[in-house]
């Protein structure tokens, strides 16, 4: 969020929370308003959205990579007035209301869980057409997952969300899959120099991703993950983007379109073909960003510093900090 706050030609309507990586919806809006607060953009409404996954699994990530309040437990000395959280209107009415006040306008940046999304579609089924465009971060692409052997958080934690999302929208959407930002990596030299500015986001950053970025050190990651961070800057420069595949694509759900997985989060991608019986299936195509997907974990970040999109994501990072 600090990284689209940080570009002055972006226009930000609106957070739109959802249950993800804390315990509860609330803790994650609480969470936002301490983001804006920082960024000093206590102007920008925050809504409560959907407290369960769609199909009513209550699932949760009791891993707490980021801390059990979603931020690394850092105590806030000057918390922001949370009465300003929206309770009158829902996240999934805001969407809706929303894109019919600013039709084919909005880029919406899907950085958790898409239950918001599905529901929004439920509500209102002509609300798939109506974004500028959805880049969402979230599923894979070859099986490599981060919740499991083949599940990414996201999708995990609301596969069927996933499923509608990707089925039923209509509008333009990019997917930044976990694999992809696993091999754009930043290395660990640039996070320390990019947190060591004097500044109060830069601090806030340092603060909430300390214990996340020991503990990534500890289990020798030879780099730093930026999944949110790497699909938002896609949104705002589609020039990061080296690599897009048009694909059509589902989410497992039940152990069908992948018998031999089963794993419930799992995306599986086919090129368009009369031969695919999963045409019958499906009915909209997504674009799966890659960066070079070709070069090693530990060659990515030197090789790509030579290309232009790679350096936008570096600027796009040390904007944040300013």
């Amino acid at each position: 969020m600090l990284m689209v706050l940080s570009q002055p030609a972006v226009r930000v309507l609106a957070v739109t929370c959802v249950k993800g990586n804390t315990r509860d919806v609330q803790q994650g809006c609480r969470n936002a308003l301490r983001v804006l607060q920082v960024a000093g953009r206590m102007d920008i409404p925050v809504y409560v959205g959907a407290s369960l996954q769609l199909m009513g699994h209550d699932v949760f990530d009791h891993t707490y990579w980021n801390g059990v309040d979603g931020l690394g437990d850092v105590p806030d000395v000057n918390p922001p007035d949370y009465s300003l959280i929206n309770q009158t209107e829902h996240a999934v009415l805001t969407l809706i209301r929303m894109s019919k006040a600013y039709p084919n306008q909005i880029t919406l940046i899907a950085l958790g869980p898409l239950t918001n999304l599905a529901l929004a579609r439920r509500m209102d089924p002509d609300i798939s057409s109506r974004f500028k465009e959805i880049v969402i971060m979230g599923g894979n692409v070859r099986g490599v997952g981060n919740m499991d052997v083949a599940a990414e958080f996201n999708f995990w934690m609301d596969p069927e969300a996933a499923q509608v999302v990707l089925r039923e929208y209509k509008c333009p959407m990019k997917v930044v899959p976990w694999e992809v930002c696993q091999e754009q990596g930043l290395e660990w030299g640039f996070i320390t120099s990019w947190l060591t500015a004097d500044t109060p986001k830069a601090r806030f950053i340092r603060d909430i991703t300390h214990n996340l970025t020991q503990q990534q050190q500890q289990d020798g990651a030879l780099t730093y993950t930026p999944s949110d961070t790497l699909a938002t800057a896609v949104a705002m420069d589609n020039a990061l983007a080296q690599t897009a595949s048009n694909v059509y694509a589902t989410v497992e759900t039940k152990g069908v379109a992948v018998t031999s997985c089963g794993k419930r989060g799992y995306v599986l991608k086919r090129e368009p073909s009369d031969n695919s019986p999963l045409l019958d299936l499906l009915h909209h195509p997504y674009q799966i960003c890659i960066c070079r997907p070709d070069l090693q974990t530990t060659e990515t970040v030197d090789q790509l510093r030579q290309t232009v999109g790679f350096e936008v994501c570096l600027q796009l990072f040390q904007c944040v900090a300013l």
